[in-house]
This record gives C-alpha cells, sequence and structure tokens, in this order.
C-alpha cells in the first residue's frame, strides 16, 4: 500500500512539471499510465529499479518463509502421524498390560488354591503319620505285653511241672498256652 501512495504523491508533483513522457508498466494486467517530467526522468528510473530490488528482496524473504512454513507443516503433520502411532501403540501396551494383568492373577488364584489343597494333603499327610506312628507303637506295647504275658504263662506252666522237662512236654506246654 506504501507503494500506490508514493506512485499518487509522485504524479501530484509530476502534473506540475511542463513536459512529460508517459509511460506504461507492462507486468501489471491494466496499463498503469503515469506522466514524468524528463528532468526526473533519472531519478525516476533510478528509484524504479531500487524499488523493483525491495520488492524482488522482499519476495525471496516471503519465499524462503513459505518454504520454511511448508517444511514446518510437513514436521508437524509428520509428528502428528507420529504422536497417533505412539498413542495407538500406548493404548495397545496399555491393553497388552491389563490382559497381562489379568492373567497373572487368574494364575495367582490358581497357586493359591494348589498350595491350599497341598497344604490340607500335607496335613491330612501329617495326621496319618501320626496315627500309624501311635498305632505301631500300640501294636508294640500289646506285643511286648502278650510276649510278657506269655512268658509269664510258660513260667507258671512250667514252674507248676515237677523235675527236668523233657522237649515233648515243654513243646506240650506252650502249644496249649492261650
Amino acid at each position: 500500500m506504501g507503494l500506490v501512495s508514493k506512485l499518487f504523491s509522485r504524479e501530484r508533483k509530476e502534473k506540475e512539471l511542463k513536459s512529460e513522457i508517459i509511460v506504461v508498466d507492462d507486468n501489471k494486467e491494466l496499463p498503469d499510465i503515469r506522466k514524468i517530467a524528463v528532468p526526473d526522468l533519472k531519478q525516476y528510473l533510478i528509484q524504479g529499479y531500487a524499488e523493483i530490488r525491495e520488492i524482488k528482496a522482499k519476495n525471496q524473504e516471503l519465499e524462503n518463509k513459505l518454504e520454511e512454513a511448508q517444511k514446518n507443516k510437513e514436521l508437524y503433520e509428520a509428528t502428528l502421524v507420529t504422536l497417533n502411532e505412539f498413542r495407538n501403540r500406548d493404548k495397545e501396551n496399555k491393553q497388552e498390560i491389563s490382559k497381562l494383568q489379568a492373567k497373572k492373577d487368574d494364575l495367582v488364584k490358581q497357586i493359591d488354591n494348589k498350595t491350599e489343597i497341598i497344604n490340607n494333603y500335607k496335613i491330612r499327610e501329617n495326621e496319618l503319620c501320626r496315627r500309624e506312628n501311635e498305632r505301631d507303637i500300640q501294636d508294640t506295647i500289646i506285643a511286648n505285653n502278650a510276649v510278657k504275658e506269655y512268658k509269664q504263662k510258660l513260667i507258671d506252666k512250667i514252674s507248676n511241672t515237677k523235675g527236668n522237662i523233657s522237649k515233648s512236654t515243654l513243646i506240650n506246654l506252650i502249644e496249649g498256652i492261650k
């Protein structure tokens, strides 16, 4: 916009001068007809070239910014894709973790149940071993008492007989004890 106002202010000054040259700008769709005084033509051309250089520099600067903005946009879009991938993987990992946690909990429950069953069997086994030991002890006591009673009965029978005892008499005595 500053360029347009400069041109209009120049046109006012140029109208005041008597000798004029008409310049047509071919770069625009509609020709821009301006009247320029002849003594100012050199200055006008110098300023025109300077303006063209400024415009080209600004254009180049804008193109560089646009190019950088395009690169930033591509990086942003790539980052969004990466972020979406990361979120999807994170979601999948969380689901996998929850599945594994549930499986672990089930296995822990199974282990606890099996441990309880094993403990119950160990308790029963200990109880049975204790009872078996008690029976063995009772059987030994009963057997010892029976042997003692048998000995006592044998001694009593032998003591009731007179004189020397023969083998056959001793066998008859043993067989007769019950």
